[in-house]
């Protein structure tokens, strides 16, 4: 198993990027006894850490029920998804 820092791939092409060819890595392999070891960690980023794109992680993605319901409803009536995102977005913090 090998995780990357989300800007580790390399650039592509002349289109704009966020890639900066970062070399954070952490590898790891499952052994016999069922533990994972790690084999390689590097920590060292090329780039500035966003603490607040942790908001975007896995861990952070439940959704409460109330608002699950809510996107039930508007699925059922045809409210597209970008629409759903930016209403519950001004809903939670008054965006406008």
């Amino acid at each position: 198993m090998e995780i990357d820092c989300d800007r580790g791939r390399k650039l592509g092409g002349d289109s704009s990027s966020k890639r900066t060819n970062c070399i954070a890595r952490l590898s790891a392999i499952l052994r016999c006894n069922s533990f994972w070891q790690v084999t390689k960690l590097q920590t060292e980023h090329n780039n500035e850490l966003d603490s607040h794109m942790s908001k975007f992680m896995r861990a952070h993605k439940s959704v409460p029920l109330v608002i699950k319901r809510r996107l039930e409803a508007h699925d059922i009536v045809g409210i597209r998804s970008s629409k759903n995102v930016r209403l519950l977005e001004v809903q939670a913090k008054g965006r406008s």
